[in-house]
């Protein structure tokens, strides 16, 4: 309150209390640094929260609000899973860290304007007081290098390694990993990391010259010689920099030489599974990962991460049957308890496989799970009302209140919700184009190639084996003094397919559209939905949210590919169209392509497609002369000028897209590419420039 009323001091001196009773906070230290007026320039105090008048006229607060922890302003990014304030998803989220791209980081702290020398030397001493105060403090020397550059950022980056390393700490590189989205920084520790192992290997090893001091007053003597295990883990950190930066083949070169070096070392191995697993090889990735949980069985953790490998490669049967080994019913030939548990995490990853597969009944199935679980958590609300009031727990009651009105727009929710809405649009394509859904099964028939007598004698073992199941489980049943449980009458998800896709797909977009307004996936879905079922109104309305959403923006890649297919594949001239609804398709998308007009309509159908064909010419034109545009642009692009009629083959044969890549764009680009142009050599010449960025990827 005091920051945001602007008495500093005051707010100073309670966060340098708050310090000494926590300096692992983040918050408190970049609090206490944020009411320091010498710090203003690039690092300034958090505004008061805005009313709601200044919302509604769009006043968007600082940028730094996002650097701050995330939770710290009620205008900020909130925890992780919820959906994130409008202003928070407009900076670009993927950076490129070498030859890959990657998320940026929410807790990569960033100032708000470079920092001089002098404010960095200021930086320096600032913390080196608090370090004095708190030597023990990991937090306070780490928060240090996110405001420094060039020699000085390598001069207190120098100990705080060596000092890590030195204390084998497995989680180093994920602690210094947000260093990386800001740029040159990445360079300097990888200089300090090939020095490190140099002269780790020599006869008297040592980590060699300290950075910004006289490398030719620094000898190594066997005093100061270093441990075996220092050679260990700058290994294991080269390795993990490597792999983050897109080099696979000398990340798997350092990994090999850690387990050379120590072959029991768990995390090791743990590292180069994932280094299989980011260049695109998720069979050998999960091949490493059931090694490795192996050599410890009693590891939560590490069998958590085999079960995801094994669902990243469409093995369920045994990704389930894995996941149950820490089950309190490890006999349990389904996961009961991991629904009871509402393992959400389990059921998303379970669910994209059998989309994968095209197991549509069983990916419904288990994506239905989700949504009950959020049912279940909305109505034991009202378990909390009285007790909340009769023991006058009025803030932690508030909390709950506001969780409850933003429940639906969790990530887990949104995520199955989506997943969910694109199999439903998927399987009434399938009904437009006459197609049949196969029912698919897990197994393979077990009876294929037996005789008559063979098949009758199986029928007979199976059945024995089932009663003595049931006999057993009715057993333990009793035994626990519980109920028999329900038997599923519909385990394969038959019954969810018979039903009418596109009235499923509307109930979750309901939902959607009701708790996650503010992001773009849900108006591109609806717009989905609703032009399958010409109607024009409901998609106007989406693509005028998702102008709004977008700031705006006619070159955002978001809009420009409904908005083509509105004005060009939609059946907006037609004569049985009412003249109403044309004149409000006049109105509304004037100032979304013409703005020159002023806020008069289109005159026609023809002018419209006229202001939106300039649109596309202005698409294409940036798709043709950008080398490095990243390629979800180049993907909404592509689609954009297809639904203008506009062919783009000569384009992709001599197509070379430069820059860095994320393996989960690329694979939606070969994807596309294979299904525009199946026979043509586009998608082979794309997925050769995918290969040299993910040598071990296999589709």
């Amino acid at each position: 309150m005091n920051m945001y009323l602007g008495r500093f001091e005051e707010a100073a001196e309670i966060y340098r209390r708050l310090l000494q009773t926590n300096p692992e906070n983040h918050l408190y230290a970049l609090g206490y640094m944020a009411n320091q007026t010498k710090f203003h320039r690039f690092w300034p105090p958090l505004p008061a929260p805005r009313v709601a008048d200044q919302i509604e006229d769009g006043e968007a607060p600082p940028s730094t609000i996002t650097s701050f922890p995330q939770s710290q302003h009620p205008d900020g990014m909130p925890i992780w899973g919820w959906l994130p304030p409008q202003h928070a998803q407009k900076p670009i989220r993927r950076v490129a860290i070498g030859k890959r791209q990657h998320k940026r980081r929410l807790d990569s702290y960033t100032p708000l304007t470079e920092l001089t020398v002098e404010e960095e030397e200021a930086v320096m001493e600032f913390f080196k007081g608090l370090q004095s105060d708190h030597p023990k403090s990991d937090s306070l020397e780490r928060l240090e290098l996110y405001f420094l550059s060039g020699e000085r950022f390598a001069k207190r980056c120098d100990p705080y390694l060596r000092k890590r390393i030195r204390k084998g700490i497995p989680s180093l590189f994920r602690m210094i990993r947000p260093l990386y989205f800001t740029p040159g920084k990445a360079e300097l520790i990888e200089k300090l990391l090939l020095q490190y192992e140099k002269h780790l290997q020599e006869e008297i090893s040592w980590f060699g010259p300290e950075a910004g001091n006289d490398a030719a007053d620094q000898k190594a003597t066997f005093e100061t010689e270093e441990t075996p295990s220092c050679l260990l883990f700058t290994y294991m950190v080269a390795a993990e920099h490597h792999n983050f930066s897109g080099h696979t083949d000398t990340a798997l070169e350092f990994a090999n030489k850690a387990i050379e070096h120590t072959p029991t070392f768990v995390e090791i191995y743990a590292t180069k599974a994932l280094i299989y697993k980011h260049a695109g090889d998720l069979e050998t990735s999960e091949q490493i990962f059931d090694m490795v949980r192996n050599m410890d069985l009693a590891d939560r953790f590490l069998n958590t991460q085999h079960v995801r490998s094994l669902l990243r490669k469409d093995d369920v049967k045994k990704g389930m049957e894995t996941a149950l080994m820490f089950s309190k019913e490890p006999d349990s030939p389904e996961a009961a308890n991991l629904h009871d548990m509402q393992c959400m995490w389990y059921e998303s990853a379970v669910g994209r496989s059998y989309i994968r597969q095209k197991n549509y009944g069983k990916a419904l199935k288990k994506l239905g799970e989700t949504f009950k679980h959020f049912n279940d958590i909305a109505e034991d609300q009202f378990d909390f009302h009285n007790y909340c009031l009769r023991k006058t727990t009025l803030k932690t009651y508030v909390a709950m209140l506001r969780m409850q009105e933003r429940l639906y727009s969790h990530k887990f929710y949104r995520r199955a919700a989506k997943d969910a809405i694109k199999i439903y649009i998927e399987l009434f394509d399938m009904k437009a184009r006459g197609e049949t859904v196969v029912k698919k099964k897990d197994d393979e028939d077990p009876e294929a190639g037996m005789t008559a007598e063979q098949k009758k004698a199986f029928k007979h073992k199976k059945k024995r084996e089932e009663k003595a199941k049931q006999e057993e489980k009715n057993k333990q049943v009793a035994a626990a003094g519980a109920k028999a449980k329900k038997v599923d009458e519909d385990p394969d998800g038959e019954k969810l397919l018979e039903k009418d896709p596109m009235e499923e797909a509307c109930k979750l977009l309901k939902e959607l559209t009701q708790s996650c307004r503010s992001d773009p996936a849900t108006h591109i879905l609806v717009y989905d939905c609703m032009s399958r079922q010409g109607k024009l109104l409901h998609c106007l309305q989406a693509i005028i949210k998702l102008w709004e959403l977008t700031g705006k923006d006619l070159d955002n890649y978001k809009i420009i590919a409904p908005l083509a297919h509105f004005c060009f594949v939609a059946k907006i001239d037609e004569p049985r169209i009412n003249s109403a609804v044309q004149e409000v398709i006049f109105c509304e998308l004037a100032p979304v392509l013409a703005p020159e007009l002023d806020g008069k309509p289109f005159e026609s159908v023809a002018a419209l497609r006229a202001s939106a064909k300039k649109m596309v010419d202005k698409v294409e034109a940036r798709l043709k002369e950008t080398k490095d545009l990243p390629l979800a642009e180049v993907l909404y692009s592509l689609k954009c000028l297809r639904h203008a009629g506009r062919d783009m083959s000569k384009f992709l044969e001599a197509w070379r897209p430069e820059g860095a890549f994320s393996l989960k764009e690329c694979k939606k680009m070969l994807e596309y590419l294979s299904s525009v142009y199946p026979e043509s050599a586009i998608y082979s010449r794309f997925k050769d420039r995918c290969m040299e960025i993910f040598p071990l990827l296999k589709q």
